[in-house]
């Protein structure tokens, strides 16, 4: 079985906005499991355990969908939790949901169901995890205030299938494939 989750890929500039959002933060929320800045992404749809007969079907699943996405520029937007201000699980920094990337999660979620995998039931809410908290607590995620810019523009030109491998260390990532968007505007 491989545990496999598809996401966009951010540049370093998003990771570094993420780990400037963590060195203001860290320190404020002491049981704060931290995203790697490595692993940072904007998950579109979580597959979980796959056999490794799967794989091939949703590869060519995500090639396909992706030919029919543009790309083009996503933003961030600040920061938020899940599920509320008064029991955080988890701190993100927000994607503002763009047309092109609704169309790429719409394209994606299209092909899955079609390969028998089940339709999300939550609405999406693009997102990119920046730590997750064992022991959700109320948090004020405005301490940020104006040290840094949280609203930054970033080319999206693919999808990536990714393979998570667990540990007691945190998940380790390994790209499965890289696809490119081919279709026009």
């Amino acid at each position: 079985m491989k545990r496999l989750f598809i996401a966009i890929e951010v540049p370093k500039s998003i990771k570094l906005l993420a780990s400037k959002a963590k060195a203001l933060l860290e320190d404020k929320m002491p049981r704060a499991r931290w995203v790697p800045s490595e692993n940072v992404h904007l998950t579109l749809r979580f597959l979980g355990d796959c056999r490794e007969e799967q794989v091939p079907e949703i590869v060519d699943a995500i090639s396909d969908s992706s030919k029919k996405c543009r790309t083009f520029y996503g933003r961030t937007t600040g920061l938020g939790v899940f599920p509320n201000p008064k029991r955080t699980g988890v701190l993100w920094l927000g994607v503002k949901e763009e047309p092109e990337l609704a169309n790429v999660y719409n394209e994606i979620n299209k092909a899955l169901v079609s390969l028998g995998f089940s339709v999300e039931k939550r609405p999406f809410s693009p997102h990119i995890t920046l730590a997750r908290i064992k022991a959700p607590h109320l948090i004020d995620i405005n301490i940020t205030g104006s040290k840094i810019e949280l609203e930054r523009d970033f080319f999206v030109d693919g999808v990536t299938l990714f393979q998570s491998h667990l540990s007691r260390k945190g998940a380790l990532h390994e790209v499965v494939v890289k696809t490119k968007f081919t279709g026009s505007a």
